[in-house]
């Protein structure tokens, strides 16, 4: 199973990015991967199936990103990952 995971620096930052991103794509809430922060215990997953699989890695992400900018988050409060096959790959911001 493939998918991005958001994680935040801090409890704030990802309940906010809960609410703005409600009803602009499909995402699940659940804890944060110990080996990927030990910072906020919630990340935001955003499964495949909502976004093409025949792009690149960084072409996927580029709607996440664009969403989170214009929430105005700080770059260095979230982490963008994307995850395949117990692999992680951090996705520049």
């Amino acid at each position: 199973m493939s998918y991005f995971l958001i994680t935040f620096a801090n409890t704030h930052t990802a309940i906010s990015t809960q609410k703005f991103l409600t009803g602009k794509i499909n995402f699940c809430i659940m804890p944060t991967l110990r080996e990927l922060s030990q910072s906020c215990g919630i990340s935001i997953r955003i499964n495949l199936t909502e976004l093409d699989e025949t792009q690149t890695l960084q072409e996927m992400a580029y709607p996440i990103i664009k969403l989170m900018d214009s929430q105005s988050v700080s770059s260095n409060l979230y982490q963008l990952y994307y995850i395949q096959d117990n692999q992680i790959t951090p996705i520049p911001s």
